[in-house]
């Protein structure tokens, strides 16, 4: 590489010709390539701490956000999901949160049902096993054999119609959540 340049000296006209040896630009860009690399590393070196820092603040709510829907796996509803932020992850809580008390309240209403249907269940049963007792005893409750066969038969044609009921009422739930195709016939 060279370089030609005009210039005067004494009031006449000088050309100064320069000239760098390939050896010393090689020397140039090595030393130009290492100060980048320190100067990369310096910053690689300081930014690290901010960089952890960060990444541990905005993985935060995500693991606690994790963690809670874990617990809501195990139904463990007990606990509400406190997390006041009013971004991305804040509305992923929000939703979360819905989603722990409509849990509850479906837990709520099963159990409820489960508890109407079981008495509902039972009242027929007890019925019939006791006529049965009575029966096996010598005692007739309405009088004479065919009367206590009569209200046994009719305790256990309103259990099955209400087991008949508790199926069409699960097929009717099941047939909801279904989707709908319709075809011309």
């Amino acid at each position: 590489f060279y370089v030609i340049r005009k210039g005067e000296v004494d009031g006449q006209d000088v050309y100064l010709f320069s000239y760098v040896w390939e050896e010393y630009e090689n020397r140039i860009i090595q030393s130009l390539f290492q100060q980048l690399i320190g100067v990369l590393g310096f910053v690689l070196v300081i930014s690290f701490p901010f960089s952890f820092w960060l990444a541990k603040y905005l993985s935060r709510p995500l693991i606690k956000i994790e963690k809670h829907v874990k617990r809501i796996a195990d139904m463990d509803w007990s606990e509400p999901l406190l997390l006041d932020r009013k971004d991305e992850i804040g509305k992923l809580a929000q939703s979360v949160e819905r989603m722990r008390k409509k849990l509850i309240q479906q837990d709520e209403a099963q159990r409820s049902f489960l508890q109407h249907v079981s008495h509902e269940l039972k009242t027929p049963v007890m019925v019939i096993r006791s006529y049965i007792q009575a029966v096996q005893d010598g005692i007739y409750p309405k009088g004479d054999l065919h009367g206590t066969m009569n209200v046994i038969e009719g305790e256990a044609e309103r259990l099955e119609k209400q087991i008949k009921n508790l199926l069409y009422l699960t097929k009717l739930d099941y047939l909801s959540d279904q989707e709908q195709v319709f075809q011309p016939v």
